[in-house]
């Protein structure tokens, strides 16, 4: 195959268009059912094996809430607190409970450039056995998603 390039040279590439923030693109919604599906029994086991007493720790969410996929706001788990929601994974699970019909999903939380992922939940629990010092529930993006971000936060070298 032939591939034609051009190359500009420019002292001041930022008269050539390279803007060092990239203009973002749309924010990615998981729906809501992945939490009674993926995470609740995986919750549900670890309370099991290590009783009742024991909390996850809130880190990471942003929750989307509307009415459909086109027209939401988030929140974040700062949000949360502050409508005195226990900052744990307990206390989210009583929230989406008592809130059934407002969640539409969650959203992307957090982009990790040095690895290429993006976070939409992180949770763990500290110490839970003697032996055992961090278990650690995350939701990470996939190949496909991760593309639509490095698009969207990948800075210009």
């Amino acid at each position: 195959m032939e591939y034609n390039s051009e190359e500009i040279a420019s002292a001041v590439p930022i008269t050539h268009g390279i803007n060092p923030d990239p203009e973002a693109f749309e924010t990615i919604v998981i729906d809501i059912s992945v939490f009674p599906k993926e995470i609740l029994p995986i919750f549900n086991a670890i309370k099991e094996l290590f009783g009742e007493d024991k909390l996850f720790e809130l880190n990471r969410i942003r929750l989307a809430i509307g009415k459909t996929f086109d027209d939401f706001v988030t929140i974040e788990e700062s949000d949360l607190l502050s409508m005195e929601v226990e900052p744990s994974l307990s206390g989210l699970l009583k929230f989406l409970e008592n809130n059934k019909e407002g969640i539409i999903g969650f959203c992307d939380r957090e982009y990790q450039p040095e690895r290429g992922n993006i976070l939409f939940f992180e949770s763990n629990i500290r110490n839970p056995h003697q032996d055992i010092k961090l278990i650690n529930i995350s939701i990470l993006s996939s190949v496909q998603q991760r593309g639509l971000y490095i698009q969207k936060d990948h800075k210009f070298y």
